[in-house]
């Protein structure tokens, strides 16, 4: 099999890494995500504060993800080749759904907050659209696990100093810098690119192999059960793409075996024994079990029926005042729907989830192509972040804040609709992929 070695669109050197631009980039999602060194010494956010911190945002989010989408416009202007971009129906359906959220502040009732929510998604975009111009699939890898280990080693220590951190607690959740959850899914994107690497990088194999298994206890750490099931289903996808006819057999077998001796020795309670698995240490009753979430699902999907076609304006629904009236309705503090597409729904509607939708589909389906076409693991890598991305909005709305998770997603996508060197260099053998 032939791996990537980083040789692809705007990126003829190889081999040393931009290691300015991880620092760069580290440095803006630090404030654009609000690292927190504090965050564990703090009360969680009542719905009182969230509605206030809706009201006047974060003054550092808004100077840092401007600074990325000014430097990614200004690259993308002024010191990319445009040679090597291209636009077909993908591309166009990716501007398509950014004009749609662009234009849903002309019928939102919020107008200055969904102003403020789309230039924080173009600028985010913007910045995307330069990495994916300039820097090869391997070199984001290398910022996803650069960025990935100094966010957990930050937390750790962070946690040390204040004497919160508790690994062998049962109650204990590993947050660090922000939210347990956001942790979760900081770890589950460092485990699937150290896997991926693990697949190309033959000189470290073993180093991502063990780096692989790390974020996988940290993920088990934070108890983030959605993280830790999308990197485990994205992990294996991956393997069973990449592997022989005859490991696959050998698993199945293995499997099978388990799956019988589970049967016998747990009998009639082994269905009992799997849900108590799903909790990953958590108590039943945590807000944020599914039995919680689906009464909030169901809220939100009545307020989607209202405004089904254009919803109420792209990110701007959880206005204070409805976040203090369904967090009374609940009995918990509701910051958002806990659903990246029930989000989009009540967003920008039915058209601009379908769109959305469509693109990670789309994008998903052309990165799996070209894998088999070319064995080209970069593709492989940029398909397990897209279906990532699926899954993971199914329980949370990675797909609308500005986390390093999102961000290289994002460059995923662009990669497979703007800067495709394979598809560039055979365009009648690529006529399939449409």
């Amino acid at each position: 099999m032939r791996h990537y070695s980083g040789h692809d669109l705007m990126d003829k050197d190889g081999g040393s890494l931009p290691w300015g631009t991880f620092l760069f980039l580290f440095a803006i999602f630090y404030f654009a995500t609000w690292y927190d060194l504090f965050y564990t010494t703090r009360d969680p956010a009542t719905a009182q504060e969230i509605g206030m911190l809706i009201n006047k945002g974060l003054l550092s989010r808004r100077i840092a993800l401007f600074v990325l989408g000014g430097f990614g416009l200004f690259n993308l202007l002024f010191r990319t080749p445009k040679k090597g971009a291209r636009v077909d129906y993908l591309g166009l359906l990716i501007f398509g759904y950014i004009f749609w959220a662009i234009i849903s502040v002309s019928w939102s009732d919020e107008k200055i907050l969904t102003l403020r929510k789309v230039i924080a998604m173009v600028m985010l975009w913007a910045g995307a659209a330069w990495i994916a111009a300039r820097y090869s699939i391997r070199d984001i890898s290398f910022f996803v696990v650069f960025s990935g280990l100094a966010t957990i080693v930050l937390g750790v220590v962070s946690e040390a100093y204040f004497g919160t951190f508790h690994p062998f607690d049962i109650s204990y959740r590993f947050a660090g810098l922000f939210h347990a959850n956001t942790q979760g899914i900081n770890c589950a994107v460092l485990a699937i690119a150290c896997f991926s690497l693990s697949k190309s990088e033959k000189r470290w194999k073993s180093m991502f192999n063990i780096m692989t298994i790390v974020a996988f206890i940290f993920i088990f750490l934070t108890k983030s059960r959605t993280s830790f099931a999308s990197a485990f289903v994205v992990i294996g996808a991956y393997w069973v793409i990449t592997s022989s006819k005859r490991h696959k057999m050998t698993f199945l077998a293995i499997a099978i075996c388990l799956g019988c001796i589970f049967v016998l020795l747990f009998g009639d309670n082994i269905f009992a024994f799997i849900n108590k698995t799903t909790y990953v240490g958590r108590d039943a009753s945590d807000l944020d079990t599914l039995s919680l979430r689906m009464p909030l699902w169901q809220e939100c999907l009545r307020f989607v029926a209202q405004q089904p076609i254009l919803g109420s304006g792209y990110d701007s629904f959880w206005t204070p005042r409805r976040v203090m009236q369904i967090s009374l309705r609940e009995g918990w503090d509701v910051p958002h729907s806990h659903s990246g597409y029930i989000d989009l729904a009540l967003g920008v509607g039915i058209i601009g989830l379908f769109a959305f939708v469509s693109i990670l589909c789309m994008a998903g389906k052309r990165a799996l192509f070209l894998y088999f076409r070319t064995e080209d693991c970069g593709y492989l890598y940029c398909f397990s972040m897209i279906l990532w991305l699926c899954l993971e909005m199914s329980f949370e709305i990675v797909n609308i804040h500005p986390f390093i998770a999102n961000f290289v997603c994002i460059i995923a996508i662009l990669k497979m609709s703007f800067w495709n060197i394979q598809t560039l260099a055979k365009p009648k053998e690529m006529r399939a992929i449409h």
